[in-house]
């Protein structure tokens, strides 16, 4: 029974392993952990641990993606709904709108640095996590 789960195991990796050590957000670190790994049975499962955590991260990413994807069309139908309503005689309004916009276009200039950060803060807790399952291996 064993020997059918490490057969499957190894099947598995040989799908996925030349997307992996392809993949360019995969450290050159973790893609030579991965290639030490020899063909035992705990090298085995060693590499199926990199491919399972790389696995999820690819996952999550795209979630992310998809969350925080804001469709122009929705931005330009507001500010079309916004100029219906706006009495542009009212200096104190107008003057305010504009702030509004203004403080938008930082937030939005600045979201891709932000997304940077996160993906940084996010990928060193992920190489400590890899470090300790290793260290327990």
């Amino acid at each position: 029974m064993a020997q059918v789960k490490i057969e499957s195991v190894k099947k598995k990796i040989e799908k996925e392993e030349l997307a992996f050590l392809n993949n360019s957000s995969v450290s050159n670190e973790i893609k030579a952990n991965y290639t030490g790994c020899d063909n035992s049975d705990e090298g085995l499962r060693k590499k199926y641990i990199y491919l399972a955590q790389w696995r999820a991260k690819q996952k999550k990413e795209q979630q992310v993606e998809s969350k925080h994807t804001i469709d122009i069309t929705e931005i330009r139908s507001m500010f079309r709904e916004l100029r219906n309503v706006v009495d542009v005689s009212d200096k104190r309004i107008v003057d305010l709108i504009n702030k509004e916009v203004e403080n938008l276009a930082e937030y939005i200039n600045t979201t891709e640095q932000r997304k940077k950060e996160y993906e940084k803060a996010r990928l060193l807790k992920e190489k400590e996590r890899i470090e300790r399952l290793l260290a327990e291996l």
